[in-house]
């Protein structure tokens, strides 16, 4: 059974801001733009049911500029912001400094839009920090979440 480590509260919002999210650099892991690259998963679960799913996927454009997308399935798969073309891209963004800075573009609400950050914490190479940052319309995201590499099972 595979084990799934639940970030301490996480809650879908339609919106939220950064505020002062910064980590030390004590925190972060030296890496490249390449450990990022690959499909990324999170799931939520709420009284042993699957809640929330939300997956990324992440690719190097050229560079340090990143493409990719994502699929946010949250409210026990009422609301699902996701594309039904599987190289759809709603995401773009920056490494910069150990950290992938990104925009998107929400496929649930064609106005939606934000900025996250993504991050490799200090001896976790299989693990990603995705914490969100402002956004505009109807996000149904994580305010913050653990990714865990995705296997080929998945």
């Amino acid at each position: 059974m595979k084990k799934i480590i639940i970030v301490f509260f996480i809650s879908l919002a339609i919106c939220s801001n950064f505020g002062n999210s910064k980590v030390s650099t004590e925190q972060v892991q030296n890496c490249s733009v390449k450990d990022f690259l690959g499909e990324w998963t999170f799931k939520e679960y709420l009284e042993g049911d699957v809640y929330a799913i939300f997956n990324i996927n992440i690719m190097n454009d050229s560079n340090n500029d990143i493409i990719g997308n994502y699929c946010s399935i949250s409210r026990y798969g009422s609301i699902i912001d996701c594309s039904t073309e599987k190289d759809d891209n709603n995401i773009t963004g920056l490494f910069i400094n150990d950290t992938i800075y990104i925009n998107f573009n929400s496929f649930y609400d064609q106005h939606g839009y934000g900025k996250a950050k993504i991050y490799k914490k200090k001896n976790d190479n299989d693990i990603l920090i995705w914490e969100l940052g402002e956004c505009s319309g109807n996000i149904y995201l994580p305010l913050s979440a653990i990714l865990h590499k995705k296997s080929k099972e998945e």
